[in-house]
């Protein structure tokens, strides 16, 4: 590995010292200086950027730019000799593009004459050649949300919430994640990226269709977050949030969560090199600037507001600072620290760390507290089951095998009451051959640890005006655990609580806990707790073996244990230089180096010495490389970006051509990947015209590849699967492909209200999707192989997406400020999900033609504003009272998803498939805070508002594919679920609404900040 690096790294670094680069986390300043009498351009003004060394001077037409510039606001300062130098205050720079800061000069006779000039900011912007959302710091900082995800789901063309995003119709796991221009997305699974919080982001760009060429490996949005530098003075702020118990005000239910957000932040002069060494004799040159933040985010329910009922001892420990002992079931972290140095005029280095950690319980409705009174007769019996079969675990080893079913209580039949739950026997106790207890499954479902973790380092040189590069190295690491990883249940906390083993009615004693016999309740929650079972099997070889995970058509507590482990090394190198004055030319070299590997063992069992069965077990080591090449011609009324990029692709040199097996085995006989690797070009193009001054047309086209997630390429392969339908990966799959075409147009009206229209149409060729090998073959070769039984992924599906897009924004940063706006859309394909194989999912009906995506969303209203005003006057003055307060409203009107509805059984009906739709989705959330000040600090106290109208919103089948629900007591309709596997639980008179198919009522939180 080091070796391949050092080859690749080494002829690019003589490259980048003998010619420059660019980088796509800075912006540009440019514009013409002339004369305010009469008209005429004025060389020779110098414009610096206020408190740096970054600058330039006007050419013979007045032209001036200001290349690699920060995104944020800046100010500006032009002198000239003979005129009034101009200080030009809040300019707005944004990454990727050009603010145009034009103005005039005044002759003068004295010297030091200033005029201070505030900047307008740019409402119709000319080179933005596709659709593009700018989220500024003070946006992100004033929308009522606590994450830059909860931001990004606001957007126009966004479907879902958390890590389940759609945008423009496009699957889940096509939206490419950047921090600094640096990848930070899992390529294991791709449905996951670093989470960074909010307070620490100076921008968000989210470009959405016709990117250029320099970002790759994405088909339907980029996502990229600048993390903010340290300011030239200390500032900081903490704050805390918390939630209240709001109940109903009609039925008097309560929607506490249990929920808690922390964060923290401080910036200014990194404090060791701007204050300490220099006391002791030793100072560096340049500047070197500090940021770090932290924030962490709990709670006690899921994020749709299902209480997680599981013992206070499972829950993840938050902190024990000061013997607080703080646990949750779900829990968040993330934490940044960026170093900035300036050793000289055209040299700046960055040093940035970011991670973020999660823990979370999951919340089953079959294994929730409600079992068994909310379920049919034949639930109860198949619950009972899964109860069954973990305290099966939990028995003596040389019982472990056929423990279950025997004749305990010696009367001669086994599991007579199992399934009736009768005392058939009259033996005063119920299931006494089951030996069935209240028991908490929530302590032993499987706890989703997840750790996300980069480091990267930045070198920018400013070699001339014209001309500067970037060099950028990183590496990012994503974890992810399944169930207890090494540990035991009984590490975890207490073993089972003690109880007294009486007699039954025959006298006899069976050492296991029964329902009605005294026991000690450790945890107070009044039931009986087996879990945490003390014996010497609760693990094998390291390997979880208690019931810690769900399996089976009925989700059946069983024993699994997985761990999921990614390295991605980069090395990152671009250029811009401004060739000539219409001609920003831009290039760039990427390579990736991924090191994945993968320990998956359902089932680890005493029998089999914990190694479990369909195991799956893989390490591999592919590489990615880009290079790319782009052109913006800028001239008067015309913008073109142009660009070319080559993407490369290799598997790793460990895949090898299986060697085909006779009998019952299951195995893949597929065709191993070229070593060369793969190469695929994409052509770029877009265009944006300006009628006027404040009308501009856009246009844009171009090719989008992306890979698929690299657990698709490696699981299971060159592994024998001894039964079932394992879905086995396949090494030579080629990127998925999207042709894209936009249309667009921009109109400025009053003084900063902006109307964005654009439509769109999205052709995807590629999609990943599982068959059977036997019908695949039979399908591509007319032949069936023998003794197989496994699937395969394969590229096979297709969509095609259309849509519209309507927005009214004014801009933030006034006193008032928001955004409407409209998006109708149509996204149809041959299939939703990459597992659709009747191998694969039981009752699966492969559509005969396209449908409607699962997350086709029709239509989507967003409406948000805001309004605010600065702290003014004394304290508890009139001008006091009325000033210092903040309010952010945000709205959301959702028409429903689509589903297939279901016979009584819940099997889809054929020919029905996403026929139907659910219900529309209404939320508004309000973010209200007011200011004041004490000597000086300045305070803020919160309030948040969530789902401010107790609006019962259904989630629909996207985010959760086994849950759909619309029973409700207010219009009496039948609900319907559409797994494929349980009862509907509409239709069955005994069952009440899933709670895990509705979203989350009103929370009320409030809070405290504080700033100095």
């Amino acid at each position: 590995m080091n070796r391949r690096i050092l080859f690749l790294i080494l002829p690019l670094l003589i490259f980048v010292l003998g010619a420059p680069v660019m980088g796509a986390v800075t912006g540009k300043i440019a514009g013409v200086i002339k004369d305010k009498a009469t008209g005429e351009p004025l060389p020779g003004v110098n414009i610096l950027i206020v408190g740096t060394t970054q600058g330039a001077s006007t050419n013979i037409d007045g032209e001036y730019f200001i290349l690699n510039v920060l995104p944020g606001t800046c100010d500006l300062r032009a002198t000239a000799i003979g005129y009034k130098t101009i200080i030009m205050t809040g300019v707005v720079v944004v990454q990727d593009l050009t603010t145009e800061q034009s103005f005039s000069m005044e002759q003068t006779v004295l010297l030091g004459e200033e005029v201070t000039v505030v900047a307008e900011r740019d409402v119709v912007r000319k080179d933005i050649t596709s659709s593009t959302h700018i989220v500024t710091r003070e946006e992100i900082e004033a929308l009522p949300v606590t994450t830059y995800q909860q931001a990004l789901a606001a957007t126009a063309g966004a479907v879902g919430t958390g890590t389940n995003i759609h945008i423009r119709g496009g699957r889940r796991d096509e939206i490419l994640y950047l921090v600094d221009g640096l990848q930070v997305k899992d390529p294991q699974f791709q449905q996951r990226s670093l989470d960074v919080g909010s307070g620490s982001i100076a921008e968000m760009i989210v470009l959405t269709a016709g990117y250029n060429a320099e970002y790759g490996e994405a088909q339907s949005a980029v996502v990229n977050l600048v993390v903010r530098e340290g300011e030239p003075a200390y500032h900081g702020q903490v704050q805390h949030v918390m939630d209240l118990d709001a109940k109903d005000f009609d039925t008097g239910d309560s929607y506490y969560q249990d929920y808690d957000y922390s964060e923290a932040s401080i910036s200014g002069p990194e404090p060791i090199t701007t204050h300490i060494l220099p006391r002791l004799g030793t100072r560096l040159p340049g500047t070197m600037s500090l940021f770090a933040s932290g924030n962490v985010r709990s709670r006690n329910t899921n994020e749709h507001g299902i209480w997680i009922n599981s013992s206070r001892w499972y829950r993840h420990q938050v902190t024990d600072l000061f013997g607080a002992d703080i646990r949750k079931n779900q829990a968040y972290t993330a934490s940044n620290v960026k170093l900035t140095y300036a050793p000289a005029q055209a040299y700046k280095v960055t040093l940035g760390w970011n991670q973020s950690q999660q823990w979370e319980n999951p919340y089953w409705y079959r294994l929730s507290r409600i079992f068994p009174d909310d379920f049919s007769q034949e639930e109860d019996s198949l619950g009972m089951l899964a109860l069954a079969s973990t305290q099966s675990y939990a028995s003596d080893a040389p019982s472990y095998a056929n423990r279950f079913g025997e004749d305990d209580d010696g009367d001669g039949r086994t599991d007579e009451e199992a399934l009736n739950w009768a005392d058939d026997d009259l033996d005063g106790l119920i299931d006494e051959d089951l030996q069935s207890y209240s028991y908490n499954a929530n302590d032993h479902t499987r706890t989703d640890r997840v750790r996300d973790q980069q480091v990267s380092l930045g070198w920018s040189h400013t070699v001339n005006q014209k001309t500067f590069y970037t060099v950028r190295l990183s590496a990012f690491s994503a974890s992810r655990t399944l169930a207890g990883a090494d540990k035991s249940a009984s590490e975890y906390g207490t073993a089972g609580e003690p109880f007294t083993d009486l007699p039954n009615a025959l006298g006899k004693y069976n050492q296991r806990y029964d329902i009605g016999e005294p026991f000690s309740d450790q945890d107070g929650d009044g039931l009986y707790d087996a879990g945490n079972p003390s014996n010497s099997y609760d693990h094998v070889n390291g390997f979880h073996i208690i019931g810690d995970g769900l399996a089976g058509n009925y989700q059946q507590l069983v024993p699994d244990w997985a761990h999921f482990e990614s390295g991605t090394w980069t090395a990152k190198f671009d250029l811009a230089s401004q060739v000539t004055p219409r001609h920003l030319v831009k290039a760039g070299l990427e390579y990736n180096y991924y090191d994945v590997k993968a320990e998956d063992r359902p089932y680890p069992t005493i029998d089999n010495a914990g190694q479990g069965i369909y195991t799956d077990v893989y390490h591999a080591f592919p590489s990615q490389g880009a290079i790319y090449l782009q052109d913006k011609m800028e001239y008067r009324d015309i913008i073109v970006n142009m660009g070319l990029r080559m993407d490369y692709w290799n598997a790793g040199s460990t895949i090898e051509k299986p060697i085909a097996q006779t009998g019952a085995e299951n195995y893949i006989d597929y065709e191993p990947p070229p070593k060369e690797g793969k190469v695929y070009l994409s052509p770029r193009f877009g265009v944006s015209y300006s009628v006027t001054e404040k009308d501009v047309f856009h246009f844009n086209y171009g090719y989008f590849y992306q890979r698929s997630r690299l657990d698709y390429y490696f699981t299971a392969v060159n592994q024998l699967q001894t039964g079932g339908t394992p879905i086995i990966g396949n090494p030579n799959l080629d990127p998925m492909k999207t042709i894209a075409y936009e249309l667009g147009v921009r109109h400025q009206f009053a003084k900063d209200f902006l109307l964005d229209v654009s439509t769109y149409y999205k052709d995807i060729k590629n999609w990943i999707q599982t068959a059977s090998q036997n019908q695949l073959y039979f399908d591509l070769y007319g032949r069936r192989i023998v003794g197989t039984n496994a699937a395969i992924y394969y590229n096979a599906d297709y969509a095609s997406i259309r849509g519209f897009e309507f927005s009214v924004s004014k801009q933030y940063g006034a006193n008032l400020a928001g955004r409407l706006s409209y998006t109708i859309s149509w996204a149809n394909g041959k299939n939703s999900y990459d597992i659709g194989s009747d191998v694969t999912r039981a009752n699966y009906v492969d559509p005969k033609r396209e449908t409607p995506l699962a997350w086709d969303r029709r239509h989507t209203i967003v409406a948000n504003i805001g309004a605010h005003s600065l702290l003014r006057g004394k304290p508890f003055s009139a001008a006091w009272l009325r000033t210092g307060w903040s309010v952010n409203i945000l709205s959301q009107a959702l028409s429903g998803l689509p589903y297939t509805p279901t016979n009584a059984n819940g099997t889809d009906i054929e020919g029905l498939e996403f026929s139907e739709r659910s219900p529309w989705s209404y939320t508004t959330d309000v973010d209200a805070s007011r200011q004041f000040k004490i000597g000086k600090l300045s305070w803020r106290l919160l309030l948040e508002i969530r789902n401010i109208f107790n609006a019962r919103n259904i989630l629909g089948w996207d985010l959760n594919r086994f849950t759909i629900d619309t029973y409700s007591e207010f219009d009496g309709r039948a609900g319907y679920v559409n797994d494929n596997i349980s009862p509907n639980y509409g239709l069955n008179p005994k069952a009440g609404p899933n709670p895990d198919a509705w979203d989350a009522r009103r929370l009320v939180r409030v809070g405290l900040g504080v700033e100095f």
